[in-house]
């Protein structure tokens, strides 16, 4: 789907469900990212989590939490209990956005 201008477009994929979840990432001046996941064509996201965690440098093959500092986690967020992964809720739109500060990010 088409993105605005300033946002990259970083994955979309449709499900069996004929549902589709796109992947986009927005950088703003101060250098603060904002990763967005949106799902679309899947009915009510009530219920519906996204389990994810981050790589914490680049060509890191290891998965990590994201750091304690410098991330602002979608209202709901939760530590699995794997200790490294997070899973975050979708609002009532279908979207979860997660913020990343300047010096958070590589």
């Amino acid at each position: 789907p088409p993105v605005d201008e300033g946002t990259v477009a970083l994955a979309s994929v449709v499900n069996a469900m004929g549902g589709t979840v796109t992947l986009t990432r927005r950088d703003f001046d101060a250098g603060n990212r904002v990763v967005t996941f949106a799902a679309e064509g899947l009915g009510e996201p009530e219920g519906l989590v996204l389990h994810w965690a981050v790589v914490l440098t680049e060509g890191d093959i290891g998965w990590a939490p994201p750091p304690e500092a410098g991330v602002a986690l979608p209202a709901g967020s939760e530590a699995f209990t794997d200790g490294i992964a997070m899973r975050s809720p979708f609002d009532v739109d279908g979207v979860v956005e997660i913020a990343f500060a300047a010096d958070a990010v590589g």
